[in-house]
Parts: C-alpha cells; structure tokens; sequence
C-alpha cells in the first residue's frame, strides 16, 4: 500500500485495488490458481480499508463545512428492503450491474454514510465485477428498516476526485 496523503491519493489507489480485484475475477474464469485467490483477498482487503478510510475521513470533513456536500450519483439504495430483496442483492449474479427492484439514485454523501453503517458480519455484503464494471452491495438496518446500497466504485473515486484534496494524514498508523 500507498502512503495515503490525501483524498486523491485514496481515491487512486482505490482505483488501482478495483482493478486488481476486476483481473482477478476475469481471470478466476479461466484459470482457479491460489494465486489468483490470494490477488481476489488482498485486493479486496485493500479496497474495504480504502472505503473506511474515505468514509469516515470526507464525512466529518462535510459535517463541518470544510467540504461540499456532494450529491453525486454512485450508485443506488433500497431505503426499505425486505428479505427476499436483501438476500437476492447479496446471492445474486456476480456480474454487473446489480439491479434491485425500486433502487433509487445514491449520492456520495449517503454512500459514504452506508459505508460508515453497513453490516459487517459475514454475508452482508458481497460484489458485482466484470471486466469494466465493479460494484459493491452492502446492507444494514436503520430505524428498523433493512437498506441494500449497491455502489459503483469507479464513480465513486471519480466523485472523491471531484472533491477538494485534502489531507488525511491524522488517519495514517
């Protein structure tokens, strides 16, 4: 990993995990190597602890005005999931675009919120990734109510790019 300084250097080396994690599944097609399992982990860790580092960085940044709140599309949220829903985002193909009946638009703003709220036992969240595409589905549950948000990872470091950079050093161990 990156000595991550700033946004824009988290939303890079997101990218870059993204596309490691993209090889990997089309290559996972042809050729099932320990390898190739251990680049689907690693790469997959490294994405989950670049999303935590983003969401709990901008958020606090826009809570206090020192960033826009942006509304930018990246993805799409179910607000009131029931379970078939939940289970079918989670089971369902592996393959792009995750499509759930009833989605709404979800802005960068409330993505990171999901991020920062997701479920974070086992089998609550899972993926879609294809050769271009590489979404995430998370879940959780607020006010009672269960939430599926399939985000689009691409553009969703295409929205942290459009943010002012600033740093983040305060989060680095």
């Amino acid at each position: 990993m990156w000595q991550r300084r700033t946004y824009h250097d988290c939303a890079s080396e997101l990218e870059q995990a993204s596309d490691r994690f993209r090889e990997a599944i089309v290559r996972r097609q042809t050729v099932d190597s320990q390898e190739n399992t251990l680049e689907l982990v690693s790469s997959s860790k490294d994405g989950a602890d670049l999303l935590k580092i983003l969401a709990l960085s901008v958020r606090p940044e826009q809570d206090f005005g020192l960033l826009p709140n942006s509304n930018t599309e990246v993805g799409t949220l179910v607000s009131n999931a029931n379970s078939n829903e939940t289970h079918s985002a989670l089971t369902g193909s592996t393959t792009p675009p995750v499509i759930v009946p009833g989605a709404k638009p979800l802005g960068l703003r409330e993505a990171l919120n999901k991020i920062a709220h997701m479920d974070p036992r086992p089998g609550k969240s899972s993926f879609a990734a294809d050769h271009l595409r590489h979404e995430i589905v998370l879940t959780g549950e607020k006010s009672g109510h269960n939430w599926i948000a399939i985000l689009d990872i691409p553009r969703l470091c295409e929205a942290i790019k459009a943010l002012p950079d600033r740093n983040i050093e305060a989060l680095e161990e």
